[in-house]
């Protein structure tokens, strides 16, 4: 999950109690919509990099990514880092 720098919600809890949108990959949209039903979430047919451009525009203030999806991905976790 990431977090803007005017908000202080830092977990999924948090996130979902204030009702924020979610940024999420659509291939695990079934077992978020399962795992957390009063959840606002976005999910878009763009990679992991496009849903950074979706925070920056406001879309959604925070992504749900798994370390294991980008780790490995070098040029996503420099524009993670320039955020």
């Amino acid at each position: 999950l990431t977090l803007s720098t005017t908000d202080s919600v830092s977990s999924m809890e948090g996130a979902v109690a204030a009702g924020m949108t979610i940024c999420a990959h659509p291939a695990v949209k079934v077992e978020l919509e399962i795992a957390w039903p009063d959840a606002k979430f976005y999910f878009d047919q763009g990679d992991f990099h496009a849903m950074l451009e979706y925070v920056d525009q406001g879309i959604c203030p925070f992504m749900a990514v798994g370390h294991e999806d980008t780790v490995m991905d070098s040029v996503y976790l420099a524009k993670l880092c320039e955020r």
